[in-house]
């Protein structure tokens, strides 16, 4: 995201798209839920991993992006 003044209002900031890639989304992007879980449980055993894997694809299936509209409603 690249972001710059607005020319007709100097109190707002316009945010654009950046037109390349940085290295933090390109890493991001590289990364899989596996890696990010792994790196956030630590020495966790491999079935530990696979429990809290499947715990949040139950979690995704009953809470549609629309959830969070209804919670801040």
């Amino acid at each position: 995201m690249v972001t710059a003044p607005d020319p007709a209002d100097r109190r707002r900031m316009l945010v654009t798209q950046a037109a390349e890639v940085s290295g933090r989304v390109a890493e991001v992007r590289a990364g899989t839920v596996a890696d990010t879980l792994a790196a956030a449980l630590g020495d966790a055993a491999p079935e530990h991993l696979q429990e809290v894997a499947d715990a949040l694809e139950v979690l995704a299936r009953h809470l549609p992006p629309q959830a969070m509209a209804r919670v801040q409603g």
